[in-house]
């Protein structure tokens, strides 16, 4: 699609500048390469500057090639706001300051857990004290590691308390394991029909010769009627 810009003309002492639409790089092996833009467009055409456009976030190719991102993110593939770049050309080595446009702030964030770790202190790091900025933050936490049972619950808690304040927020823990001590199932009850679901609950969860689908619909299970104990509490 840049094929003709080394070739196109331009007035003496006129600035070069490039605008496409594309890729510089094919993410599939088995991908149509021929939209594909040369990353080094910008020094084959003697641009002064190349605009790109087709990724959605921020990205710098090399001083003189960037893809601006959109002013309105739709997702979370990028983190924060839509952006803009303001772009001052000289001659030289261009000057791009980033300037925020977006409303919605997109953030998918990481948290890996330890048994003895402070779940409430984690969370709240990525939690606005200001109202107002909760309204416009689309919040994803993914959750690894490991926790006790009492500690992952205040953690699935602590998510749910915030979570209406937010634009978007979603707590994923698929892939926090649970550590069950006997004396965590007393809190769900200590006899009866309930402590019984929560011993075959967790002998599932832990049994390594059942499927890992079985363990985690055990394991979640578990994590689901620990919670409902408490809020009777």
């Amino acid at each position: 699609m840049t094929d003709w810009m080394p070739g196109a003309a331009t007035p003496e002492g006129a600035l070069r500048i490039g605008l496409a639409h594309g890729r510089v790089q094919s993410f599939h092996e088995d991908a149509d390469t021929r939209d594909i833009i040369p990353p080094d467009r910008a020094a084959s055409a003697g641009l002064d500057y190349l605009a790109l456009g087709d990724w959605h976030g921020a990205l710098t190719v090399d001083p003189r090639t960037q893809y601006s991102g959109t002013p309105e993110r739709d997702r979370f593939k990028h983190n924060g706001p839509g952006t803009c770049l303001v772009v001052t050309l000289d001659g030289g080595v261009p000057h791009v300051e980033t300037v925020d446009t977006g409303r919605f702030d997109w953030q998918d964030v990481d948290l890996n857990f330890t048994p003895d770790a402070d779940v409430n202190t984690a969370l709240s790091g990525h939690v606005p004290q200001d109202a107002a900025k909760r309204r416009d933050l689309l919040l994803t936490v993914r959750t690894n590691g490991t926790l006790r049972l009492p500690e992952k619950g205040a953690l699935i808690a602590s998510g749910k308390s915030v979570a209406d304040s937010f634009g978007l927020f979603r707590l994923l823990t698929d892939d926090l394991s649970t550590e069950v001590e006997a004396g965590d199932l007393d809190a769900i009850a200590t006899g009866g029909a309930l402590r019984s679901a929560a011993d075959a609950l967790r002998i599932e969860a832990e049994n390594e010769t059942a499927s890992e689908d079985d363990r985690q619909i055990a394991a979640r299970a578990l994590d689901r009627l620990w919670n409902l104990s408490q809020e009777d509490v």
